[in-house]
């Protein structure tokens, strides 16, 4: 029972430092993506039939040919999108299949008269290729624990928790026209201190460095979204860790100790464009150590700079 709560109280601390600020990010991001993709285009790459109804049995209405260009709904109808038909007579709306838009582009209704031109229509984030720099600011917490010792006593470790910083490199991609993905890698670190409990109080600091790389999918409400969302794993491997007790006696973790984590990651995500070619991302992540004793949690921001491919 005891357990249990020390537990509850450890995770409701870490819910404290992060998901808090968590909620804002989602509803603030989640809310301008939304009014950022109110205005699209759909700008033709390849033949596609609009009917009149959400059905492949109903009546053609036109044709769209390579080049042409249509308002698109930013709202999804199931595996069908509205579009408005323009022509003298008046207005009409119909409908195309999502599959049919593969290599199409969606496009900013501001930035029509130059993509009919052929000059710059800009794509979705989901469907481009980027390559950058991340830099990731971690705050890591792993519950009290006792660490058992040769002579069948044990020592009492607090909760170890802090701050890292560290760099990563990644490589994002299309799925489809509203799913994306992300292969990274980096030397991550975790340090963490806390107090040996055993025998009196004594400063106790964690030191973890990490050969780290992963992968994760992004989620997007329509292809004009700059906000995501998704999940994914990443594995580390240590290859360096220390522990220094009264912050002066320092021990090496031998090789053969040195721990290899799995590590499942959640996160939210917003794309700022700078110019043409170079995306900036605001992202957020809760991560959780599945594998280590007691379980690790962490929560990261990241700011990174993405040159697109």
């Amino acid at each position: 029972m005891l357990v249990a709560l020390a537990l509850e109280w450890e995770i409701m601390k870490f819910c404290h430092h992060w998901l808090a600020f968590l909620y804002v990010f989602l509803w603030f991001f989640y809310g301008f993506g939304h009014l950022a993709q109110a205005g699209q285009d759909l700008l033709v790459r390849k033949e596609l039939d609009v009917y009149a109804e959400k059905s492949t049995e109903s009546q053609i209405l036109r044709t769209l040919e390579k080049g042409d260009r249509v308002p698109l709904s930013p709202k999804k109808y199931g595996s069908w999108r509205k579009v408005l038909l323009r022509s003298p007579g008046g207005n009409t709306v119909g409908w195309i299949q999502e599959s049919d838009m593969a290599g199409s582009i969606t496009t900013d209704n501001e930035n029509s008269a130059r993509g009919e031109s052929g000059k710059s229509a800009r794509t979705s984030f989901a469907d481009r290729r980027f390559v950058g720099l991340s830099i990731v600011s971690s705050f890591a917490m792993q519950g009290a624990r006792a660490i058992p010792r040769d002579d069948g006593t044990s020592e009492k470790v607090s909760t170890l928790e802090g701050f890292s910083t560290f760099p990563m490199v990644f490589f994002d991609g299309s799925l489809s026209s509203n799913i994306g993905f992300r292969v990274f890698g980096g030397l991550r670190s975790m340090l963490t201190t806390g107090t040996l409990t055993t025998g009196g109080s004594t400063p106790l600091e964690v030191s973890q460095s990490f050969y780290s790389g992963g992968g994760l999918v992004r989620f997007y409400s329509s292809p004009r979204s700059a906000f995501w969302y998704g999940g994914g794993l990443e594995v580390a491997k240590a290859y360096k860790a220390k522990v220094i007790y009264a912050k002066s006696n320092e021990v090496e973790i031998p090789a053969a100790d040195l721990p290899i984590y799995f590590m499942g990651r959640g996160g939210v995500g917003y794309h700022l464009s700078v110019g043409s070619a170079f995306v900036v991302n605001l992202e957020a992540f809760i991560n959780v150590i599945p594998n280590s004793k007691p379980m690790i949690y962490a929560g990261e921001l990241a700011v990174s700079l993405a040159m697109g491919l």
